[in-house]
């Protein structure tokens, strides 16, 4: 909650998100500044502990005019591969339900390595639109 697991889903985040692509270690007021905005309120906040008491994973959605946005969801890697993210998942759809928020959306890296994109296919998500980055480097000679 608000005021007291910032730290905590801090530090499961950057976890959860280190493999990602393009992903870089945000400062921690940083994170919890966006955590505060009114958008995110704690409603929506889901967290998943292990046998320790510890964040295992955790789903932080905002609303976003006609929708609920989940903007973060994340497993930490030894709790990987157990069903943590579709029951996160289900938890969101199931609160979203009961306040009668009949939208739920998020973005996700379709070449995410951690399967992501095909659970969210399980649940029924379907994409809406697809975004593709190119890069290409450019060696500078050294002389």
């Amino acid at each position: 909650m608000k005021g007291r697991d910032e730290q905590a889903v801090y530090e499961a985040y950057i976890e959860a998100f280190s493999d990602h692509w393009d992903f870089t270690v945000p400062a921690m007021e940083k994170f919890v500044e966006r955590t505060q905005l009114p958008t995110f309120d704690e409603h929506w906040w889901h967290l998943a502990r292990d046998t320790e008491g510890a964040v295992a994973g955790f789903a932080l959605c905002r609303m976003s005019e006609d929708l609920l946005f989940i903007e973060h969801l994340g497993v930490r890697r030894p709790h990987r591969g157990r069903g943590l993210a579709l029951a996160l998942l289900q938890n969101v759809f199931a609160s979203s339900y009961q306040a009668g928020q009949t939208h739920v959306s998020l973005g996700v890296d379709a070449a995410n390595p951690t399967g992501a994109y095909r659970l969210y296919e399980k649940v029924g998500m379907k994409p809406d639109y697809e975004i593709s980055i190119y890069e290409k480097l450019i060696p500078v000679p050294v002389s």
